[in-house]
C-alpha cells in the first residue's frame, strides 16, 4: 500500500488506566510535597482544609498554625511546581523528537498580552492566599 501509513493504536482502555495511574501518583506527590518541611504536617491536615473549603463545614479545620503552613507556604510552593513542570511538558511536547530538543529562539511576546502575563504569574496567586487568610 504505497502512500498509507501503518500506525500501532493503543487500546482506550489503557490509555485511561494510565492516565489514572499518572494522576493519582501526581495526587500523591502533592500530598507528600505538601507535608514535607521543617514542621510535620500530616496529608490529613490537606484534605481537611479542602473539605472545609468545599463547604464540609462539619469536617473540623487542622490547628491553626498548620493552616498557615499549608497555606502561605507550602501550597503555594507545590502550586509553583505544577505549574512549572506542567510548563516544561507543555513545551516538550510542542517541540519535534527527533530533532534537538533545546534551541536558542526569542519567542516575542506581543505587549498587549504582558500585563495579563504580570497579573496572572504575580497578583492572582497573592490575591488568593489573601482571600483564604480572610476566610478565619
Amino acid at each position: 500500500m504505497i502512500g498509507r501509513r501503518v500506525t500501532a493504536r493503543r487500546p482506550a482502555g489503557r490509555r485511561a488506566l494510565v492516565l489514572a495511574l499518572l494522576a493519582a501518583g501526581l495526587a500523591a506527590a502533592v500530598l507528600l510535597a505538601v507535608g514535607a518541611g521543617a514542621v510535620r504536617v500530616p496529608p490529613s491536615s490537606l484534605l481537611r482544609l479542602a473539605a472545609w473549603h468545599l463547604g464540609f463545614r462539619g469536617v473540623g479545620l487542622p490547628p491553626q498554625q498548620e493552616v498557615t503552613i499549608l497555606l502561605l507556604i507550602r501550597l503555594p510552593r507545590v502550586l509553583a511546581a505544577l505549574l512549572v513542570g506542567a510548563g516544561l511538558a507543555a513545551g516538550l511536547s510542542v517541540e519535534p523528537v527527533p530533532g534537538p530538543v533545546l534551541q536558542v529562539q526569542v519567542v516575542p511576546v506581543p505587549r498587549v498580552a504582558s500585563p495579563p502575563l504580570w497579573l496572572l504569574v504575580s497578583v492572582l496567586p497573592w490575591l488568593c492566599i489573601q482571600y483564604s487568610l480572610l476566610q478565619y
